[in-house]
């Protein structure tokens, strides 16, 4: 089939497999009493789609790769955009959202909807938040979402990360193995070096891999000096985002002295802020026994603005094993009258 007919064929199957969603949501199980191939039926088409879609993309990434530079004119890029991109009624290209699996974040944050799929999300937390789990968490999910996905582990080698991560996550990893989505999620513990870390990522992408979770950015390969560091590895991880339209999620440290004076940014500086997507802070609570509760706070967000400086009180659910909001930050420890009894100032 040559690109033209591919295209035409991809733009048909995009609207029927809307209309046909639509039906289902409308209809429910209903439609299986008069079709009841219905639903087997759009789930190829949305194959077929899925893979004329990546042959259309390869297409084009094929005519940009055999130039230097990978230029094209603007007549070419209106073309791929066209033909590559699915649209809602207004032209704009509709973005994947994929959820974290931690509900105060998704439900707060990002508006119960998740992030882009070609974000760069930044997570800094203190010491002993539980930093681990948390991406553990996170890769989860998206492999539960039929993402493939990958978890870069260099705060702990494999057997101390086996060790010592938590029953929770631990149960995580195993409630995994047991589903189709086993496939969807790959580890791994030596690609630090810089280079190695660059090309594991490409390598990764091209054989599907859509999302990457890097904890942390601290134990990378990479300059001779904390703020070198940064530079080199955020401006390696936000290249590769742009360039190949990945999602990925770098954990990070909370300066001592800036948690301190609740000055919200990252060990190493601020280019991690700066050039991320999204940007959440996690604190423990100074003087609260209960050690299930947390401060999030999203300092920067360009996927939902309106949740930018967000804080919120979140605690771990025992009994739900969920992260939930208990208040606003600005609701929180205030005495039976309404009086304030601590206060956080999110400086700049």
């Amino acid at each position: 089939m040559i690109i033209n007919e591919k295209v035409d064929t991809y733009r048909e199957l995009i609207g029927t497999i809307s209309e046909r969603q639509n039906v289902e949501l409308v209809l429910g199980n209903k439609i299986l009493a008069s079709s009841p191939t219905y639903f087997e039926d759009t789930d190829k088409m949305i194959i077929k789609k899925n893979i004329l879609g990546k042959d259309i993309a390869e297409y084009y990434d094929r005519a940009r790769t055999g130039r230097v530079g990978m230029y094209e004119d603007v007549t070419e890029f209106l073309e791929r955009m066209d033909n590559t991109m699915e649209k809602d009624e207004d032209g704009h290209v509709l973005q994947k959202y994929y959820k974290l699996g931690i509900q105060a974040i998704d439900d707060e944050f990002f508006n119960g909807k998740g992030v882009f799929s070609n974000a760069f999300i930044a997570i800094g937390a203190d010491s002993g938040v539980g930093k681990t789990t948390l991406a553990l968490n996170i890769i989860s999910s998206f492999a539960r979402q039929g993402v493939k996905s990958q978890f870069f582990s260099f705060e702990m080698g494999d057997v101390q990360f086996f060790n010592e991560i938590s029953p929770e996550a631990k149960n995580k990893l195993r409630s995994i193995v047991k589903t189709e989505y086993a496939e969807n999620l790959t580890l791994d513990f030596h690609s630090r070096d810089i280079e190695d870390l660059a090309n594991s990522i490409q390598t990764r992408y091209r054989d599907g891999v859509k999302a990457f979770v890097i904890d942390s950015y601290l134990s990378i390969y990479a300059g001779h000096d904390e703020f070198r560091k940064m530079k080199e590895v955020v401006d390696m991880l936000a290249t590769l985002k742009k360039e190949l339209g990945i999602l990925i999620i770098l954990i990070g440290q909370i300066s001592k002295s800036d948690s301190f004076n609740e000055i919200y940014d990252f060990h190493g500086g601020n280019i991690l802020k700066y050039e991320s997507d999204v940007a959440i802070f996690i604190k423990l609570l100074e003087g609260e026994e209960d050690t299930t509760k947390r401060l999030m706070h999203c300092e920067k967000n360009r996927i939902f603005e309106e949740n930018a400086k967000k804080g919120i009180i979140t605690e771990y659910n025992r009994d739900t094993h969920k992260i939930e909001k208990l208040c606003n930050v600005k609701d929180y420890a205030r005495d039976k009258d309404g009086k304030e009894l601590r206060k956080f100032n999110f400086k700049k």
